[in-house]
């Protein structure tokens, strides 16, 4: 898996062994699992839906940006994520989506991030926005009156 020329600078300390072998990295199997799956992506030519996705959820989260709530949004081709304000907490907010069958992930207090698998229709895309759109009310009104 390494050669000499990388091996060698690394292990040039004598007492110095490179160290690895994971079971899952390397292997013939996943090795040719990964191979299909780069066969896939190019004769369906899966990475061009990430400017569809940019264009489509991108724009339709920055429609959420209220300057309470939503602070922000932020993301590039298919990977997005809502900013949140001080008020709304990332993992309330994940837990209602997942109410409207929407599955994001917190990141922190503040980020809730989408990353939407490539094959992803623009409905289960307005379905992404629809959901943090009611699920960010509902995270609003049951959040405690700020004072």
């Amino acid at each position: 898996l390494v050669g000499p020329s990388v091996r060698d600078p690394l292990e040039s300390e004598p007492k110095t062994v490179l160290r690895h072998g994971y079971t899952y990295s390397g292997h013939p199997s996943c090795a040719a699992a990964a191979m299909a799956n780069l066969d896939i992506l190019e004769r369906e030519q899966l990475l061009g839906s990430a400017d569809r996705i940019a264009a489509h959820l991108g724009d339709g989260l920055r429609e959420l940006v209220d300057g309470e709530a939503v602070l922000e949004v932020r993301g590039t081709k298919g990977v997005w994520a809502l900013g949140l304000g001080s008020g709304t907490d990332a993992t309330a907010l994940r837990n209602a989506l997942l109410t409207h069958g929407v599955i994001a992930r917190p990141i922190g207090d503040a980020t809730v991030a989408f990353c939407p698998s490539l094959v992803v229709t623009d409905g289960q895309m307005e379905q992404c926005v629809e959901a943090a759109r009611r699920a960010l009310t509902e995270v609003a009104s049951a959040a405690p009156a700020r004072h």
